[in-house]
């Protein structure tokens, strides 16, 4: 148990593995948060609006079923270009372009697409942005991160990637918390004009502790014993990437 957590500080290699695995996922988590408070509060506004005009309307059950669509085709389109870049991209890129370039993609589009939604802070926006980096994400980055694993020993692919696995999958549930407390606070400042913000967060905030249960019972360690790779340099040093065939 403790040796896989000595294995991550005894190799450089195994450190930077770990950062490629968990530092991009506050970020993500707050670009995810961001646009689902965005859609939460849209949804109730418009609910409250149709149930002015309409008695026999419940605003909450409005706000609900508007919320859902809007997170179906999220769904819809980020499953869509996963399955296109887990068919056409992955083997192309790792292929032509090699493990190391096709590592830095999902970070390059990760901070265009925070540039980009602080430019223009858009719902539909963020609803393209956020689609992009978790299509990338699991079609892309972590086959890509788990192809890393394959020069390693055996007890570095099973006790240090656990610890790796668990940091990753606790990094986001942390973001995720501290969001909810600024807004929470933010809306005790502001007083009784900040409600709808306040029901749009725990609003978003149970969709985001779902996704995130699914993911972390998602993923799991994925053999990868059919790669051939050859190598440069020396074992755990700087430079030391497999090239893939």
């Amino acid at each position: 148990f403790i040796e896989g957590l000595s294995l991550i500080f005894k190799y450089p290699y195994v450190m930077k593995l770990l950062g490629v695995c968990c530092i991009y996922e506050i970020v993500v988590v707050i670009l995810d948060y961001e646009f689902k408070l965005m859609g939460s509060h849209a949804a109730i506004v418009k609910a409250t609006a149709v149930a002015g005009a309409s008695a026999d309307s419940t605003g909450d059950g409005d706000a609900s079923n508007q919320f859902a669509n809007l997170l179906g085709h999220f769904g819809q389109l980020t499953n869509l270009i996963a399955f296109l870049l887990s068919l056409f991209g992955f083997s192309y890129l790792v292929h032509h372009i090699g493990v190391k370039h096709s590592l830095m993609i999902f970070p390059t589009v990760l901070f265009i697409s925070v540039v980009v939604s602080y430019l223009v802070p858009s719902l539909w926006v963020l609803f393209v942005c956020v689609s992009i980096i978790k299509a990338m994400l699991f079609s892309l980055h972590d086959p890509v991160k788990e192809i890393l694993y394959i020069p390693t020993s055996e007890s570095i692919k099973f006790k240090a990637k656990a610890w790796i696995d668990v940091g990753h999958t606790a990094d986001g549930p942390r973001a995720q918390t501290a969001l909810r407390d600024v807004v929470v606070a933010m809306d005790d400042q502001m007083g009784v004009a900040a409600v709808p913000g306040r029901h749009a967060a725990d609003f978003a905030r149970r969709v985001v502790e779902e996704d995130l249960d699914r993911a972390a019972h998602a993923r799991q360690p994925t053999p990868c014993n059919s790669w051939t790779a050859s190598y440069r340099g020396s074992p755990m040093t700087e430079g030391w990437l497999p090239t893939i065939r």
